[in-house]
């Protein structure tokens, strides 16, 4: 097995992963590509090593051994992924939970931003009341007739009006754009 580690800075989510594999002589050959969002590694490094890369490795684990056992996975999170995540992670641990979803301190808006998103403000206050929603004709007609609403305040959003965007947002876009310009004088690093 080959592990093609990539860290993807487009991604909204903490990690993916994607898995080709067959069967030789009934041993299992191929690629695992297993991509990190490396801004997030900064955010949150002990969860990203603690918890995220386990979370990704049993998948692929998972994925391994159903394949040798002839077995379709029916759901991704099933009790032979959470056996796989808690032998990776050293036993039961009280602060890390075999979950879906992987708690941690990430915020994505910067990265969202980067892709066109649109910065929208409520009436949360602080730097909560700052998000970013995808650029569609659906969410910007929705922005106009006030029907986007902040879940937590329940304010309509509203186009951002501030002058200067929060400093964690602005840093985050910061080191995106810094990265872009790398991988745009380093093409080997584009991939």
């Amino acid at each position: 097995m080959w592990i093609d580690l990539r860290f993807d800075y487009s991604l909204s989510d903490h990690s993916s992963s994607n898995l080709d594999v067959m069967l030789i002589r009934g041993q299992p050959h191929g690629i695992v590509k297993l991509n990190l969002q490396a801004l997030f590694l900064m955010q949150d490094f002990e969860v990203m090593i603690r918890e995220v890369i386990p979370h990704e490795l049993a998948h692929v684990l998972h994925g391994v051994k159903s394949k040798v056992d002839g077995v379709e996975i029916q759901k991704p999170h099933d009790e032979a992924w959470s056996d796989i995540f808690i032998d990776l992670v050293g036993g039961f641990d009280q602060d890390i939970e075999p979950l879906a979803k992987v708690r941690g301190e990430f915020d994505d808006r910067a990265v969202r931003l980067s892709k066109s998103g649109i910065l929208v403000e409520c009436e949360c206050g602080d730097d909560e009341s700052i998000d970013v929603i995808a650029d569609t004709p659906g969410n910007s007609a929705k922005l106009r007739n006030e029907e986007l609403k902040c879940t937590t305040c329940k304010f309509p959003y509203v186009r951002f009006q501030g002058d200067s965007i929060p400093q964690r947002i602005a840093a985050d876009l910061k080191f995106l754009e810094k990265i872009k310009c790398i991988k745009l004088q380093h093409t080997h690093l584009q991939r």
